[in-house]
């Protein structure tokens, strides 16, 4: 039998017997090579996943019993936590107290902040969302605002917010329209604003006195006559004149049909003559830039932006102003009737 003496072939085997034994390896490889090959991609797959779930910190998804569970425990735990302890009767005269003590006791009116001075018992709220109150056992009214200019040419010593802050020592925090009403609320009565056609003709009605309440940055509180804070630029001496209560005017939209109060437009209390002030001075005093005869006393006024309540009340009329009470209106007829009256009576 012939023989292959070359290394491929077993030597001294047959040529029958090498091609069987290499046709067993072939199977064997044939076999082996697809294992391993499997074996490996598994290998790989599992690192990889291995991997993603230690990088991202991924969970293994839950039973739906066991995220159940979860839940509920999550519902009671915000429960419990949201069950408030019962107030204890000091923590709600306290509670009480601090609204207050910032609403000035109308129910849901918004807190009031860098007031200059708590808010008294005795103050009522006029305006849920403004922060205006009425004092009816003094006669007063109390409205915030804030210093918008500390020096420069005046028109208004006060205007409400977004008006006109650029000639006003004093922006309120309130429409003028609540103003008009609380004055009204503690017996204010309001005449007529300036006219200038045919003639000028003040402006006349209720003679309002005005202070101003701020804090300075160590804490005091100053309380002084708003005229201190406004000065003749020609004199440089204080403002001399009281302001009287004009009641400004409502016109209709025609467009819409809705009324509007006049001074909202800026005109809350003037010091330079307008037929829309609700506060005017009962004298004359012009409008025209060159010829404005107030300015801020910048050595009064304090800081731009600093709190400031404005406090408005009625001058008590004078005694002979007074309307006669029931006894004077009996001793004056008595007088009359006696003999004596006619004696009296001549000059």
């Amino acid at each position: 039998m012939a023989t292959f003496p070359f290394s491929g072939v077993d030597g001294g085997l047959s040529l029958h017997e090498s091609a069987e034994r290499m046709a067993r390896r072939r199977s064997v490889l044939c076999f082996l090579v697809p294992q391993v090959s499997r074996a490996m991609r598994t290998l790989i797959c599992g690192w990889l996943a291995w991997a993603a779930l230690t990088v991202s910190a991924v969970e293994p998804p839950k039973e739906s019993g066991q995220r159940n569970e979860e839940v509920k425990k999550s519902d009671v735990a915000d429960e419990k936590s949201s069950v408030k302890k019962p107030e204890t009767q000091a923590e709600s005269k306290a509670n009480a107290k601090k609204s207050r003590d910032n609403s000035g006791g109308k129910a849901g009116a918004k807190a009031v902040e860098d007031m200059p001075i708590p808010v008294s018992p005795s103050w009522v709220r006029v305006a849920r969302d403004y922060p205006i109150w009425v004092d009816l056992k003094k006669k007063e009214v109390i409205v915030k605002g804030r210093i918008a200019i500390q020096k420069g040419a005046l028109e208004m010593f006060a205007c409400p917010k977004g008006t006109k802050e650029h000639e006003s020592v004093v922006a309120i925090e309130s429409p003028a329209k609540f103003v008009h009403l609380a004055l009204l609320a503690v017996g204010a009565r309001p005449g007529k604003p300036v006219a200038f056609d045919p003639e000028y003709r003040p402006a006349t009605g209720t003679t309002i006195l005005i202070d101003v309440v701020w804090k300075d940055a160590q804490g005091k509180v100053h309380r002084h006559r708003a005229q201190e804070w406004v000065k003749n630029a020609r004199t440089g001496k204080p403002l001399q004149y009281d302001w009287v209560f004009g009641g400004s005017s409502f016109f209709t939209d025609p467009a819409t049909g809705e009324r509007y109060y006049a001074a909202e437009a800026g005109e809350l209390v003037c010091v330079s003559n307008f037929s829309t002030a609700t506060l005017d001075l009962p004298i004359e005093s012009t409008a025209a830039n060159r010829g404005l005869l107030f300015v801020a006393n910048s050595e009064k006024v304090p800081p731009r932006g600093t709190p400031v309540l404005m406090i408005l009340r009625p001058k008590s009329e004078d005694a002979k102003n007074k309307a006669p009470s029931a006894k004077d209106r009996s001793d004056a007829s008595k007088r009359k009737d006696s003999p004596n009256a006619k004696k009296e009576d001549r000059p």
